[in-house]
This record gives structure tokens, C-alpha cells and sequence, in this order.
């Protein structure tokens, strides 16, 4: 089985972007952000890529808010 490098997977999200009515991006981009980390990205790679579109920022950072939130408890 082969892997998909990131550069290949923010382009299959730029072509797939078009085609989803503006309310779901965000739920959608979830999803693809849950999908990538699940499928063993490291969370630096998708912030990486998340980094060129401001959706998948918002996701990336709504996905990762717990982790954020513990690690200033940590603190």
C-alpha cells in the first residue's frame, strides 16, 4: 500500500473544495483533518498543510483545541 505525500492531499482538498455548498466546508475539512491524523500523519505535517487554507485552519484548530487546552494546563 502506498501513502500519499501532503502536497498530494492538499491538492485532492483544492479540487474537492468547489464541489461542497460553503455551509459544510468546515464540517467537511474536519473530517479531512480527523482522516489525516487517523491515517498516522504527524501533527506537524498537518499543520503543514493546513497552513495555505484558512478553512483547514480553522479545522485543524478546532480538532486539536483539547490538546491545545492541555498543554497550557501542563504549564
Amino acid at each position: 500500500m502506498s501513502s500519499i505525500d501532503n502536497e498530494t492531499l492538499f491538492e485532492l482538498w483544492e479540487r474537492i473544495k468547489p464541489c461542497i455548498p460553503a455551509k459544510e466546508k468546515l464540517e467537511v475539512a474536519e473530517i479531512f483533518i480527523k482522516t489525516a491524523d487517523e491515517s498516522g500523519m504527524l501533527k506537524e505535517d498537518i499543520e503543514d498543510l493546513v497552513s495555505q487554507d484558512k478553512i483547514l485552519e480553522e479545522a485543524f484548530d478546532r480538532y486539536y483545541a483539547d490538546d491545545f487546552e492541555e498543554e497550557e494546563e501542563e504549564w
